[in-house]
């Protein structure tokens, strides 16, 4: 039998349906109205979500990322003067220095990252830092990123009469430079931690160079700066009488990490920390730096609960015994009684509003959690206080019930002055630890002193019996400035005046090795001859507070060591995104 014609067929078919189509048309005329809607509302029904499939199993293909576009405005309380890495010192300061300027490395959320410099490497005694420089670096005005502009950089800093903040981590190092783009950088002796100070923003040789050093804190380039970091300063607002009240920053397009997203920014300084808490309540400002616990209520983390950040940062608040002026504290059962009646928690939530972590040693940690873990009954310290001190000989005086030892001739009151900065915080701390002592029978007379008093007259000096105060330590700790005991006078920061020779020896060790563990097993080794001793009373650390603006993606604020340092990662984050074919595996 023979086919039809394959195209007749087709065609035939064809012919076949759309006769059909008039029949329909006389079906769906005769049902009665309800069945109509029905039928239509059936009809739509599919369509959508026919269409709504297909545009899902589209989204399911494509990819979404960052893109350009987006600002905010970030209020900062004080005021800016030097956006000048050399002399920057406010935290205003800090902060505009980290947007505009650009270091050999650059802090982020996972430590340091190569920045101007593509790699580098330290020699095997510790002693020299070789850096290649990147030779794509530009400043804003488009001026090549040099070792000339390094080394100037850094010799600038090392002139004593700037009299730059940043002085002490420069002032022994040489500086030599081999054509445009190594730079070796020697130390006079190995120093583990100073990897930390390469986040130093390198200055324009050729904007600086021809301005003399007593002019330079005068210079409008400390406002209006050229230098190679993520954003440039596009405008500088000023009240009536030409103080800057706002900067408004531009993306620097040729930022060596890669073009921020962000397109431009604003930074809205305030006089008071209530005025700028105000403005972000009535969102004039989409976010807040460095906010101090006292402002914040139980609720700020259910009001705020997607922008509230609060990062542990490594520095450490503790009341340092002076035994050569108190001999009260040579005695052990001293120092152990004041460590047993001292709960942690309750000055941490008195001082900081419960905002920080108790600390027990000298290292403070980068990531912890900030709930307080630390057990603390009040009766049960008490009581082995109490039997402590009466096996010691100790007796509570009948006049006032504080105690008391009569030994080698020697009549001990359980009585001290503890001096302090008269910072609110650092009242507040002290005043709770006072109350706590004083219940037990320690009589504790509180001295509140001016900060720059207190540096000039009392810490540098030792001219204290017990001294409540913090120290700042970096990512990786140098536990030798605060405890070797050739640092026991001014200027060195061993404020204690503790002495041991094992002791030094472990802080040595940590300070010259380069290998992170066995800096890890000597500070460790160190806390447990630390913990034998106790030349202090260890309280707590404290966290930066910041709120991130609302509609800002990819902030990530994990590992502080200034406040500063939460714009490390800055040109990452974004607001706005577009969706992208991704790839489909066959």
């Amino acid at each position: 039998m023979r086919l039809k014609d394959p195209h007749h067929f087709v065609g035939h078919d064809m012919r076949a349906h759309w006769s059909e189509r008039p029949r329909i048309r006389r079906v769906f005329k005769r049902l009665p109205s309800p069945y109509k809607t029905i039928g239509l509302i059936v009809v739509s029904v599919v369509l959508v979500s026919a269409v709504v499939l297909i545009q899902r199993a589209s989204f399911s293909f494509l990819a979404e990322i960052p893109t350009s576009g987006g600002s905010f405005t970030e209020g900062v309380v004080g005021s800016a003067r030097f956006i000048n890495p050399a002399l920057a010192l406010s935290p205003v300061d800090k902060d505009l220095v980290t947007l505009v300027y650009a270091g050999l490395l650059r802090p982020s959320s996972n430590g340091l990252r190569p920045a101007l410099a593509d790699s580098y490497a330290i020699s095997e005694d510790g002693l020299t830092y070789s850096f290649s420089l990147r030779s794509d670096a530009t400043f804003h005005d488009g001026t090549q990123v040099t070792a000339e502009d390094v080394a100037f950089t850094i010799e600038l800093i090392q002139q004593e009469q700037l009299k730059s903040p940043q002085f002490v981590h420069w002032e022994d190092v040489s500086v030599e430079i081999e054509g445009m783009h190594t730079v070796h950088i020697i130390l006079p002796e190995a120093y583990a931690p100073f990897i930390e100070n390469m986040t130093l923003g390198i200055m324009p040789r050729h904007i600086w160079e021809g301005i003399d050093i007593d002019a330079i804190p005068f210079s409008d380039h400390n406002i209006n700066p050229i230098g190679a970091g993520p954003f440039k300063i596009d405008r500088v607002r000023r009240d009536q009488g030409g103080i800057p009240h706002s900067f408004e920053l531009e993306r620097f397009d040729q930022f060596i990490l890669g073009r921020p997203f962000l397109t431009s920014l604003t930074i809205q300084l305030f006089r008071n920390e209530e005025e700028a808490f105000a403005a972000y309540q009535s969102r004039l400002i989409d976010s807040l730096g460095s906010i101090s616990p006292e402002l914040l209520t139980d609720s700020v983390d259910t009001l705020f609960p997607d922008t509230f950040h609060a990062i542990p940062l490594p520095r450490t608040f503790a009341v340092f015994y002076n035994q050569n002026r108190m001999p009260l504290f040579t005695r052990s059962e001293v120092r152990e009684t004041v460590e047993l009646l001292t709960d942690r928690n309750e000055v941490i939530n008195d001082a900081l509003g419960g905002y920080g972590h108790p600390l027990t040693d000298p290292i403070p940690q980068n990531e912890r959690s900030l709930e307080t873990t630390e057990s603390f009954d009040r009766d049960v310290r008490s009581a082995e206080a109490e039997e402590l001190l009466n096996q010691r000989g100790w007796e509570r005086s009948e006049e006032d019930g504080v105690w008391e030892l009569v030994a080698d001739d020697t009549t001990y009151r359980f009585a001290f002055e503890l001096s302090t900065a008269n910072t609110p915080e650092l009242v507040r701390a002290a005043e709770s630890l006072a109350q706590q002592w004083r219940a037990f029978g320690i009589d504790v007379t509180i001295v509140a002193v001016d900060t720059h008093e207190l540096a000039q007259s009392v810490i540098r000096p030792r001219r204290f019996e017990a001294l409540l105060f913090g120290s700042i330590l970096g990512r990786e700790p140098d536990l030798y400035a605060f405890w070797h005991s050739s640092q026991r006078t001014d200027p060195g920061l061993n404020v204690a005046q503790f002495t041991s020779i094992s002791a030094d020896a472990l802080l040595e060790q940590a300070r010259r090795s380069a290998d992170s563990i066995q800096r890890n097993e000597a500070h460790q080794a160190f806390i447990e001859e630390f913990a034998e001793e106790r030349p202090a009373l260890f309280l707590y650390q404290p966290t930066y507070l910041y709120f991130a603006p609302r509609h800002i993606r990819n902030i990530s604020l994990t590992q502080l060591t200034e406040g500063n340092e939460r714009f490390g990662d800055i040109h990452t984050w974004y607001s706005q995104t577009r969706r992208i074919w991704s790839g489909v595996n066959d």
